[in-house]
């Protein structure tokens, strides 16, 4: 699943793993990956996981909560065997 989220300007370097992976909160087993910085504070990202799509949404909705992200528009990547 592609994403792409608009961060707070205090987030001094999103493409650090650590940030990324702070990002995903208490979701063990999936993992975002930097595709794409747009801008100072748009990145493309993709989010991979065990399970079906509804639960990469689950952890697109924890995200959303994330005070250092202010939007994220969802698409979903073509799946890979």
């Amino acid at each position: 699943m592609l994403l792409a989220v608009e961060l707070t300007p205090d987030v001094p370097d999103p493409r650090d793993p650590g940030f990324l992976s702070s990002l995903l909160s208490n979701h063990p087993g999936y993992r975002l990956t930097l595709r794409n910085q747009l801008d100072a504070s748009v990145v493309l990202l993709e989010l991979t996981g065990p399970g079906p799509d509804d639960g990469c949404l689950a952890v697109v909705d924890t995200m959303r909560n994330d005070a250092r992200v202010q939007s994220i528009e969802v698409s979903s990547a073509p799946s890979q065997p």
